[in-house]
């Protein structure tokens, strides 16, 4: 799932996590080792009770996931998405980037 894959993300030319839980990206992805960045596309249901697309935390104010899934705070997929593309890729931060 999700979670596997971008824990093994350095093991791939490029990930397609199909949803899961997705907590953030890997240290080592972040220091800029990957020359031409790494391709991610994410397919996650903005409705999916189980993992939400929200992130799965142990915030008692946000829904919960199923099984207890949870990380100390809150990950939107769409910030994974956005996190990915400056922090691996090297792109700028702006508003038009998703």
């Amino acid at each position: 799932g999700g979670f596997l894959v971008m824990h093994a993300s350095e093991l791939f030319r490029g990930i397609a996590p199909i949803s899961g839980f997705i907590a953030g990206i890997e240290s080592e992805l972040k220091r800029g080792d990957i020359h031409g960045g790494k391709p991610l596309f994410i397919h996650q249901g903005m409705d999916d009770p189980f993992v939400r697309s929200t992130g799965c935390c142990h915030d008692p104010n946000l829904p919960k996931c199923c099984c207890n899934i949870a990380a100390d705070t809150c990950t939107d997929v769409m910030d994974v998405a956005r996190d990915w593309a400056v922090e691996v890729n090297g792109c700028n931060n702006d508003e038009t980037l998703l």
